[in-house]
């Protein structure tokens, strides 16, 4: 069974020899009987069971199956959704892979209701966010840091931001020296260029685009998303970057010299403050278009960052197109880089996402 059965990617521990009650709860989760599964858990039988050599565990069975009220009894009663075989599949993946979508639903409810309660603990945990009172160490299930390994989460950007970068020769990588993990790619290239036309409403009739177009990406990396946003000729292009180097390579290459574009060099944190009340002052307009994509930070700086959307981006309006009504509205879009390893991962991780932007 994993030893902390409610965290990813822990070992299954082959030492471990299973009860007969344990595996009589494994045929009981796929044949269907729900009583006897009750039955069996009150004898004692373990609902994180995992077999040792494959690693599949009691849930992950009667999800196969899409035994759906097992499903849900077995995570009343604590069964990790987010525990996973030798292969890297968790149960919501062995609903999926056998086509019982009402058991994919249900697991994934409850994945996300997890995450939602787990983030509002973790966030206490956090100095920027507590009051200290907070011991807890918690860990989402589906929402690791992008960064230097065996960092703590508080210093996970400030150790990034002192770190050496360099750019490959053939201008291709950009990789962060100290980790050899790469900070951006160049196949990034397509997915950069359909952020940018979202958020330049490339996709619209020429008289339902803004006129004066004013777009702000946080992070620029090795700028494929600033030269794609070049390419749909916005009025006002504001770049934030905090690395070092990284700024030395704005510089070097002509961006704080191009009509229309303002870089600016300082976290993100920093600089929205700025740009939130030069438009609360009226001092420039709200932004049409806002892209982000940093690098070593979490869940909870995408969230802290998405509370600032209200005051940065331009809200819904009406128009009239040809005596016809539109509405109107500025546009978002973030690197969507969580949980690659795994789909049912990922859904989880941007169904909870998408309910945090909605609050």
């Amino acid at each position: 069974m994993l030893e902390e059965a409610g965290t990813v990617g822990d070992p299954v521990d082959v030492g471990l020899v299973p009860g007969k009650v344990d595996l009589q709860l494994v045929l009981a989760c796929e044949n269907g009987n729900l009583c006897h599964v009750k039955t069996l858990t009150d004898e004692g039988a373990d609902i994180c069971y995992q077999d040792s050599k494959t690693g599949i565990s009691v849930l992950m069975v009667a999800a196969s199956a899409g035994h759906t009220e097992i499903v849900r009894y077995l995570l009343q009663e604590g069964a990790p959704w987010n525990a996973v075989d030798r292969a890297y599949m968790c149960a919501g993946d062995y609903a999926a892979k056998h086509g019982h979508q009402d058991t994919v639903d249900l697991i994934m409810d409850h994945a996300v209701m997890s995450e939602l309660l787990l983030s509002l603990t973790v966030r206490g945990d956090r100095p920027e966010y507590s009051d200290g009172s907070s011991n807890c160490q918690l860990e989402s299930a589906v929402f690791s840091n992008v960064g230097p390994p065996n960092v703590p989460l508080e210093s996970l950007n400030a150790v990034y931001l002192l770190s050496r970068l360099e750019y490959s020769e053939d201008g291709k990588r950009l990789v962060d020296t100290g980790t050899n993990l790469a900070v951006m790619m160049d196949w990034e290239r397509p997915l950069m260029a359909r952020h940018a036309e979202w958020i330049c409403h490339a996709d619209k009739d020429e008289q339902l685009r803004p006129q004066s177009m004013r777009i702000l990406n946080v992070g620029f990396g090795m700028g494929i998303v600033d030269e794609e946003i070049q390419r749909h000729k916005p009025t006002s292009h504001v770049i934030i970057e905090a690395h070092s180097e990284v700024v030395r390579k704005i510089t070097a290459n002509g961006w704080t010299s191009k009509p229309g574009v303002r870089v600016i060099c300082d976290r993100w944190q920093d600089a929205i403050r700025v740009l939130a009340k030069e438009i609360e002052d009226a001092v420039c307009a709200p932004f049409d278009g806002i892209f982000f994509d940093t690098y070593a930070e979490d869940d909870l700086d995408l969230r802290e960052f998405h509370s600032w959307l209200p005051k940065l981006l331009r809200p819904p309006r009406d128009v009239a197109v040809d005596n016809l009504p539109h509405q109107d509205a500025g546009r978002y879009s973030y690197y969507n880089g969580v949980c690659p390893d795994n789909v049912f991962f990922h859904g989880v991780a941007c169904e909870t996402i998408r309910l945090h932007l909605n609050r």
